[in-house]
């Protein structure tokens, strides 16, 4: 058994191209007594298509390491490097073991040599999400429940539970790792819109664009047509100046529109012109939601001075939102699909 897993403290658990500005995150690290949330259904076993693709633009994020310094990706992206974020675990042995020096196999050697030798020339962002294979606790909807004897970790109950296991990577004497190991926020909000898969990676462009994407980062970068893809981008790589500040809410949605199925509940605002079949009902609410749509689709919901307070994405049919944890007023909701968008005002009751 690994001498670093025996000692984590944790406990048991609880494609699209378009602009997602705001940051996700906590203006100072969490409580060590945050709890984690449980994670929505991220598809079938396996399924390692969810998190952001090639072209879309990322939300940024601020995440703490252990001694509560923050990484703001933003930040990161003004700088002259171009950025690298990627996610693991503990439990992710195709993570672990690609920096664990008593691994000797090929394909953990190979990613590692060039992590390594490279760890200059990218900006390693690293996070640590879910546990993909816990002891006990619930492991992530694509991943399979594998229980390893190597493994004494089971799925963080509290943000201090993550942070103590980032603590124990970081003590680890056999751990090659000269990074900074950063703990998702207790609503596991990065690997949710990041990743949604236990050691996934982006490449980032400095508008915030995703250059290049992989599902998993051991096998990705032992493939010398990748590595050669990457040199390539970071020799051509140039720093960039953009404007940050979201769009600006709408004012003035307009007129309601009577939505089918649902005789007493309006959408207000909806844009036909734009093309977007979507509805949203009951309006106003005092908690709960629903949103129809006749094809995939991404929401945004904005508060009245402009800040986005949730975003979503949304399958073929009805979806539920839950907004009972957002104050009393008026929100307004923009769902966006492949080729037109819709705005919708939102009356939140208490």
């Amino acid at each position: 058994m690994r001498k670093f897993l025996g000692v984590l403290a944790c406990l048991a658990l609880s494609g699209w191209g378009m602009a997602q500005y705001g940051t996700m995150g906590w203006e100072q690290q969490p409580e060590d007594d945050a709890p984690i949330d449980v994670l929505p259904n991220h598809g079938e076993l396996n399924d390692m298509s969810g998190g952001y693709a090639v072209g879309d633009t990322v939300r940024n994020f601020i995440a703490y390491d252990v001694d509560g310094n923050a990484v703001d990706l933003y930040a990161k992206l003004a700088g002259p490097r171009p950025v690298i974020v990627a996610n693991g675990s503990v439990t992710c042995p195709r993570f672990r073991d690609i920096f664990d020096e008593d691994v000797t196999s090929p394909e953990f050697t190979g990613s590692r040599a060039f992590i390594l030798s490279h760890a200059a020339d990218f900006e390693w962002v690293f996070i640590y999400g879910m546990e993909a294979h816990p002891t006990v606790g619930a492991c992530p909807s694509n991943c399979p429940p594998v229980i390893t004897t190597d493994t004494t970790v089971v799925q963080a109950a509290t943000y201090g539970d993550r942070r103590g296991a980032v603590n124990s990577w970081n003590n680890a004497d056999h751990i090659a790792f000269p990074f900074t190991f950063y703990a998702d926020n207790p609503d596991n909000s990065i690997y949710n819109t990041f990743f949604e898969r236990p050691s996934g990676w982006v490449a980032l462009n400095c508008d915030g664009t995703v250059a290049r994407r992989g599902d998993w980062l051991m096998f990705s970068l032992i493939d010398p047509a990748i590595q050669a893809d990457l040199l390539a981008w970071r020799a051509n790589y140039q720093a960039c100046v953009i404007d940050w500040e979201p769009p600006a809410p709408v004012v003035d949605p307009g007129p309601s529109v009577q939505l089918e199925g649902a005789p007493e509940s309006v959408a207000v605002g909806m844009d036909e012109a734009a093309g977007a079949r979507a509805s949203m009902y009951p309006n106003p609410t005092a908690g709960e939601v629903f949103v129809a749509v006749a094809e995939s689709a991404h929401v945004v919901v904005w508060n009245a001075v402009g800040q986005p307070v949730m975003d979503a994405r949304l399958l073929s049919g009805r979806n539920a939102l839950d907004l009972s944890g957002l104050p009393a007023g008026v929100y307004t909701a923009v769902i966006t699909t492949a080729e037109a968008r819709s705005t919708h005002r939102i009356v939140k009751r208490d």
